[in-house]
């Protein structure tokens, strides 16, 4: 049975009434719509991303992915990852882990809704960390169109990174020329993209380490989140705390506080 995309798109984009109807969502392949169902999985994941334009953009990303993205585990070899994230839907478990801790670092690094400054640019950083998170790791196993394999690439930040930017962007603008803000799009993809490239730190090409001075904080954040998910010394994970974490940073809880 081919998903009914159309019915169940006001579901997965919830509120969003602009989102929901932008014309090109009619136009997606039954495959690309497929891909679109799985997330929800991860709706109250991506609805952490304030920016209309930035959660659409990545609803579209997801909707490219690869089928197999939503089963494999997040070692392909079961090495570098603790035993709750390997096996079926291990990947997907080890996204939302370090989503969760990004959330929690916001308030170590001065970025929460409680922080002091311009809640302006607290709000954008966890734009982008909530859309790092949920796709440093988007084109694990390569390019989910034309490379995609059984095994973890060791440059799957980098290319991640580069697909976003070069490819999946222009494509998105192109389609949806509902968007509200290109500008300020391309400018949240850019530092979003940047953090993601460089998530694996010292294991990149760069070998970057955590206080070099060309990492953002935003880069900082996703590393560390993701370095610290995937010790084995954590032989569980709280998917009822997860939940907590991200409802305590959301931006429907922080302008209800405001």
């Amino acid at each position: 049975m081919v998903y009914d995309f159309m019915n169940s798109l006001p579901n997965i984009i919830q509120e969003d009434k602009d989102i929901a109807h932008w014309e090109a969502w009619n136009k997606m392949s039954d495959q690309r719509r497929e891909m679109l169902e799985k997330t929800e999985q991860i709706k109250e994941f991506i609805w952490m991303i304030e920016n209309d334009d930035l959660r659409a953009f990545t609803y579209f990303i997801f909707s490219q992915s690869h089928p197999s993205m939503w089963e494999i585990p997040s070692s392909s070899s079961g090495k570098y990852h603790p035993e709750w994230e390997n096996g079926e839907g291990g990947l997907i478990r080890h996204i939302k882990a370090v989503f969760a801790l990004c959330m929690t670092s916001l308030r170590r690094y001065g970025y929460s809704h409680e922080s002091p400054g311009d809640a302006n640019i607290n709000a954008e950083m966890r734009d982008i960390l909530a859309f790092s998170a949920l796709l440093h790791d988007w084109g694990k196993n390569g390019d989910p169109n034309t490379n995609w394999g059984k095994h973890t690439t060791k440059t799957h930040g980098e290319d991640t990174a580069k697909l976003i930017k070069e490819e999946l962007l222009p494509k998105f603008i192109k389609l949806f020329p509902e968007i509200n803000n290109k500008e300020e799009l391309e400018n949240l993809v850019d530092k979003s993209c940047f953090a993601i490239q460089h998530h694996y730190g010292v294991w990149s090409k760069e070998k970057i380490k955590p206080d070099d001075e060309k990492l953002t904080n935003a880069a900082r954040i996703l590393q560390e989140s993701d370095y610290y998910s995937s010790r084995k010394i954590f032989s569980s994970v709280d998917e009822e705390e997860i939940k907590k974490i991200c409802a305590d940073n959301s931006p429907v809880v922080i302008k209800r506080i405001g």
